[in-house]
């Protein structure tokens, strides 16, 4: 018999067929389907069953991974939300725990929180923290509010979070009850099934993330259940989990937040198999997806857990700036900056990778699918890291003269300067070395000066400075006290960007020879 791995990402569909023996492997990869993801996963066991010339009826199990969770919350692709929480604790997702995350910073940002406040309404119930019940439920006022918030806010989900109902769940059960009864058509979460633990704040934000979720992975899992039915598997289709585990699809559209980190949790699996295979009991995992990337930690020949997790990180992978999960999971650092991450320029001038992604559809600019936007794949095949000849096996071509010029104009990098040069009388300095140049590698010189200059076409004026030690070419140190400034000749506009870059390097370099 033989089974089909398939993982799901924002840019790519990726699939892995092999016997019980491990004798036979065959891979395939294709292009996700953004508007429907079991498009791809359909349409890509198909071919990799006909390339191998094998049946469906030969396959005993499915093994299904995914980014779609992490994607939707981290690309907020999720559904209008509703949450009814204990009277008095509306603002909880918004106090979160109080803490910051940097101590020194006075412009500190939190992602926004999943259920914004006006989508959130009161219930006036109390649990004590012993379980005492000291208000009890009104079954109306339940009605009422979900009614309210179907209404006036269009939610097709709900989260339901009422105080200290990890130790005693009767309210939280019996408002899911009578809303399922009543809204049959509401994706309904309670906080008491999805993370039944204490501290109110993770226990809300996880079961938030759930209910956000929740239509589009249970719309998903249902037509791709039908749809294989439809094509004669008889087998298993099971789910991964963040913590690497296995689950039926009926328990993961129940609970798509242990989904958040499926597929990089096969990935780490994987490094900690090689790991064993090549004897490296120490390793560092890395996996760069179209969405995100991701980095794990091996160790003993194991990869690290936790129950903890943080996800949709404002400030790069700063701890506690994204929202903190309660779930098991394989222990990773994710951040939305994959090959599909668009870059642009922020609000303080500084390039900006993520956490939007141009997925599959219309995906980067060289796919040529209509992209318009930057991304790290546009960049990588400017930079030659990617064989525009040879992309997705050879069965596509990539575009990278697009991609240059998209990438030129969307950064605005060279409106920046001229803004700048436009109004402002003070110079632009640049550096065109980020460390000390070593005088005897003339090599070392950098050209994004020669970009400026192609771009824009304006003066430069080449300074050399000269400071602390150096070792020149008979060998000995030789140290100076003090600094040498040598501002030389400018050299205009109107020559060959190659030969302005030749002309400035050679100044420069002789300045420093007769300094040394």
């Amino acid at each position: 018999m033989m089974r089909i791995g398939v993982d799901v990402g924002g840019t790519f569909t990726d699939f892995a067929l092999i016997d019980d023996s491990g004798s036979r492997l065959a891979i395939h990869k294709q292009l996700t389907t953004p508007h429907d993801p079991s498009d791809a996963v359909l349409s890509g066991i198909k071919e990799i069953l006909e390339l191998n010339k094998i049946s469906i009826a030969d396959i005993s199990v499915i093994a299904h991974g995914t980014t779609l969770v992490t994607n939707a919350v981290i690309e907020r692709r999720g559904v209008r939300t509703g949450m009814l929480v204990t009277k008095g604790f509306e603002d909880i997702l918004d106090t979160g725990m109080e803490q910051r995350y940097d101590l020194f910073d006075l412009r500190i940002t939190y992602p926004d929180p999943i259920i914004p406040r006006p989508f959130r309404k009161s219930i006036n119930e109390r649990i004590h923290f012993n379980g005492n019940i000291e208000t009890k439920l009104n079954g109306e006022e339940v009605l009422q509010q979900t009614r309210a918030l179907i209404e006036e806010k269009e939610i097709e989900a709900l989260a339901v979070c009422f105080l200290h109902s990890y130790r005693e769940p009767s309210h939280e059960r019996e408002a899911v009850s009578l809303i399922e009864k009543n809204f049959p058509d509401l994706y309904v979460s309670g906080s008491s099934d999805v993370y039944p633990n204490m501290r109110e704040f993770e226990r809300w934000t996880t079961t938030a993330i759930n209910a956000y979720t929740r239509p589009m992975a249970d719309r998903y899992l249902q037509k791709l259940e039908r749809e294989l039915d439809v094509l004669g598997f008889n087998g298993r289709l099971y789910i991964m989990t963040s913590s690497g585990g296995m689950l039926a699809p009926i328990t993961a559209r129940r609970f798509p937040v242990r989904l958040l980190e499926s597929g990089p949790a096969a990935g780490m699996l994987m490094s900690a198999v090689q790991g064993r295979v090549l004897k490296l009991p120490n390793i560092l995992s890395f996996d760069l997806g179209g969405t995100t990337a991701k980095g794990a930690l091996v160790r003993n020949f194991k990869p690290l857990k936790t129950e903890q997790m943080e996800v949709d990180r404002v400030n790069e992978s700063r701890k506690g700036s994204g929202f903190p999960l309660r779930i098991p999971v394989l222990d990773m650092i994710e951040i939305g900056s994959g090959g599909g991450s668009i870059a642009g320029i922020d609000d303080r001038g500084l390039l900006r990778v993520g956490p939007r992604s141009a997925g599959a559809n219309p995906g980067p600019v060289c796919y040529g699918q209509g992209g318009e936007n930057a991304t790290l794949t546009d960049a990588n095949l400017i930079l030659g890291y990617l064989d525009p000849e040879f992309f997705l096996g050879g069965s596509m071509t990539l575009n990278k003269e697009a991609a240059h010029e998209t990438t030129k104009d969307n950064l605005g990098f060279s409106d920046q300067i001229k803004n700048h040069t436009n109004n402002s009388s003070r110079p632009i300095i640049i550096f065109p070395q980020a460390t000390r140049v070593d005088i005897l590698d003339r090599s070392s010189f950098k050209k994004g000066v020669k970009r400026i200059y192609e771009e824009l076409n304006i003066f430069c004026q080449p300074v050399a400075l000269n400071s602390g030690s150096v070792w020149p070419k008979n060998g000995k140190l030789k140290l100076n006290k003090t600094l040498t400034v040598s501002i030389l000749d400018p050299i205009g506009p109107g020559i060959n960007p190659d030969e302005f870059l030749n002309l400035l390097q050679k100044n420069i370099y002789e300045e420093i020879d007769k300094i040394i």
